[in-house]
């Protein structure tokens, strides 16, 4: 968090990764975390059987501006099956208020089978801030909510906001969440689209689930890649 940029976290590369059943003695971990670390990027990794979230990024919630955070993509992951001992995180679960000179993009992710999940499987916690949610897809999972915007508590900063989500496919019955309109936060409506379980997904989605994980091209029939 120092204002001092030779002190900062950044310039990381994550990708082409798997992290398959990691902290299974201390559950509540997840498969990647990243605090306050700006110019980085998280893509094509699969995380699978994890017992917390999927992809943790950020700290703080709203009561830390930290100005060496953001500028962070995290995009072209598979995430599924995650959340299975800790509640209250997901697929992908940010907070913290990201410097506002940058964007942060979460993109082209798929998240499939988090039937535990406390909030949502893309989940944008407590001073959340300054990103844009698009082109993601999330499965199987009826029970918890699609995308969920915290209102936070307190003061307006400690709320997420400036977050917007578009081009969603979502297989779940609980539909994306916000609590943070009033703070600039969109969920653009005509771009997110729900597809009852069962149904086949679109071909836009279909190419997202194609495309995400660290080796897309090969499948086993559990679903892992191999």
């Amino acid at each position: 968090g120092s204002p001092d940029t030779a002190l900062w976290n950044e310039h990381f590369t994550v990708t082409h990764n798997t992290a398959n059943y990691q902290a299974i003695e201390f559950g509540a971990v997840p498969g990647y975390f990243g605090g306050f670390i700006s110019h980085s990027t998280i893509s094509h990794n699969t995380v699978s059987n994890a017992g917390y979230s999927g992809i943790s990024q950020g700290w703080g919630w709203g009561s830390t501006h930290a100005p060496g955070y953001g500028n962070i993509t995290i995009s072209f992951n598979r995430i599924f099956n995650v959340m299975t001992k800790a509640r209250d995180g997901g697929g992908i679960y940010v907070n913290g208020y990201c410097n506002d000179k940058y964007t942060n993009v979460i993109s082209n992710n798929w998240v499939d089978h988090d039937v535990n999940v406390g909030a949502g499987l893309i989940y944008m916690d407590n001073g959340a801030s300054f990103w844009h949610v698009t082109r993601n897809v999330v499965t199987n999972s009826p029970n918890t909510t699609a995308v969920f915007l915290t209102g936070g508590t307190g003061p307006a900063y400690n709320s997420a906001h400036n977050i917007t989500v578009d081009h969603l496919w979502y297989q779940n019955d609980e539909q994306p969440a916000s609590g943070c309109l009033k703070y600039g936060c969109v969920l653009d409506q005509s771009t997110i689209f729900h597809i009852p379980i069962g149904q086949p997904l679109p071909q836009p989605a279909q190419a997202i689930v194609a495309a995400a994980g660290a080796n897309p091209q090969i499948r086993l029939q559990d679903g892992r890649d191999e």
